[in-house]
C-alpha cells in the first residue's frame, strides 16, 4: 500500500497496543517504525531496474526481518521512556513486531504483494485491494487523528482507535468478498464465450474495489476482460492479446531474464520494436486504449543485446495520459461500456 496508509495503520496498530501507557508516543513511534520496511526503496534505487524491482517488498517486508528488527526497536524505545513510562523492553519489541508485520499483511492483499517468507522467493498476492484506495485509508485516518486530541486515559481515544481497525479491516474484507464475486462473473462468462485458459488472475483498478479486470492465460495468449460490480449485465467483453514469447528464443537467457520472468508471474508479452524487444509486464494492466490493446502497460522493459550482453530497462510511463485514463475508468466503474 502507499506511505500514507501504512503510516496511519502503523499509528492505529500502536495505539491499539501501547496507547493506554505512551499516549501520542505510540502514534508516532507506530508511523515511523511501519515506513522502515519501505525503506527498501533506497537501495533499489542504486540496482538495475530489474533487481530493484525484485528486490522492493523482498528482506524488508518479511517475518525475518521483522524478529530481527523489533528487538532493536524495543531496546531503543525501552531506553528513550524508560525513566517516563512504565513500559518494558518486551512491551515496545511486541509493539514494534505487530506494527511491522501488519505493514507486510495489508501489502500482502495487494497485486504487488510481498515476499513474507523470505528467503523463500515468492511474493504473496491476494489481489483484493489497489496499492491506494481512499476508502480504506480516509476513515482511518479521520479515527487517528481525533484520537490525538484525547488524554491516554479516555474511554473515547479508545473507540476511535477501535472504530478506525474495525472499519479499515471491514472494508479490506469487503473487497475480499468482491474478488469472489467478480471471479465467479469471471469464469461464467469465460465458459459462456468457450474460452479455454490454463488460469487466471483478477485485480481491482485503480482507486476501487468496484471495477475489476481479468487476465486469463491460454496457449497462445491472455485474454483481458473488465466487469464493474455496478454493470447491468453480465456481458464482459474479453480482447485477445498474442504471447510472442518465441521471440525470447533470439536473445540469451540471463539471470537478470529470468528474475525479469519470475516477478511477472509468467503473465507478459513480448514485441519487436525496430532493433530491440518490448516486454510488457500484464499484471497491472495497461495505462490506455483498454478496447485495442495496443497501448502502453503499466510496466514494460526494453530488452536490447550491446556488445554481445543484453541489457533491460524499464520503459518510461506516459504521464500526458494519466487523467484521460482515470477518466476512462470512472466512466467504466459505473457501468458505461467503452471497453
Amino acid at each position: 500500500m502507499d506511505s500514507l496508509t501504512q503510516i496511519v495503520l502503523g499509528a492505529g496498530v500502536g495505539e491499539a497496543l501501547l496507547g493506554k501507557k505512551a499516549g501520542n508516543r505510540t502514534v508516532l513511534w507506530g508511523a515511523i517504525i511501519a515506513t522502515v520496511p519501505d525503506l527498501d526503496v533506497i537501495p533499489a534505487r542504486f540496482m538495475s531496474d530489474v533487481a530493484g524491482m525484485h528486490f522492493h517488498r523482498g528482506f524488508f517486508h518479511s517475518i525475518l526481518f521483522f524478529v530481527i528488527a523489533a528487538p532493536l526497536f524495543g531496546w531503543l524505545l525501552d531506553k528513550l521512556y524508560s525513566k517516563k513510562l512504565q513500559t518494558a523492553w518486551w512491551e515496545w519489541t511486541n509493539f514494534s513486531f505487530w506494527v511491522l508485520l501488519t505493514h507486510a499483511l495489508l501489502d500482502c492483499f495487494t497485486s504487488w504483494g510481498t515476499q513474507l517468507l523470505f528467503p523463500y522467493d515468492h511474493h504473496i498476492a491476494w489481489n483484493t485491494i489497489f496499492i491506494i484506495d481512499p476508502l480504506y485509508t480516509i476513515p482511518f485516518l479521520v479515527c487517528v487523528v481525533a484520537l490525538m486530541f484525547y488524554r491516554k486515559e479516555s474511554k473515547t481515544r479508545r473507540r476511535l482507535v477501535t472504530a478506525g481497525l474495525v472499519l479499515s479491516s471491514f472494508y479490506l474484507l469487503i473487497t475480499v468478498v468482491n474478488k469472489f464475486i467478480v471471479n465467479n462473473k469471471f469464469e461464467n462468462a469465460l465458459a459462456k464465450q468457450n474460452i479455454e485458459y490454463s488460469r487466471f488472475t483478477t485485480k481491482p483498478t485503480p482507486f476501487n474495489s468496484i471495477l475489476w479486470f481479468i487476465t486469463a492465460e491460454s496457449t497462445n495468449g491472455y485474454y483481458v476482460g473488465y466487469y464493474s460490480l455496478l454493470d447491468e449485465d453480465n456481458e464482459i467483453a474479453f480482447q485477445f492479446i498474442e504471447k510472442q514469447h518465441e521471440l525470447l528464443d533470439s536473445i540469451p537467457v540471463t539471470d537478470e531474464l529470468q528474475t525479469l520472468l519470475h516477478v511477472t508471474d509468467g503473465y507478459y508479452r513480448v514485441e519487436q520494436n525496430d532493433n530491440r524487444l518490448v516486454l510488457h509486464d500484464l499484471r497491472l494492466g495497461q495505462l490506455m486504449d483498454f478496447k485495442t490493446n495496443k497501448g502502453s502497460f503499466v510496466f514494460s522493459f526494453f530488452l536490447e543485446r550491446t556488445n554481445d550482453q543484453l541489457v533491460i530497462t524499464q520503459k518510461p510511463n506516459e504521464r500526458e495520459i494519466k487523467s484521460e485514463m482515470f477518466a476512462m475508468l470512472w466512466k467504466r466503474m459505473f457501468g458505461q461500456k467503452a471497453f
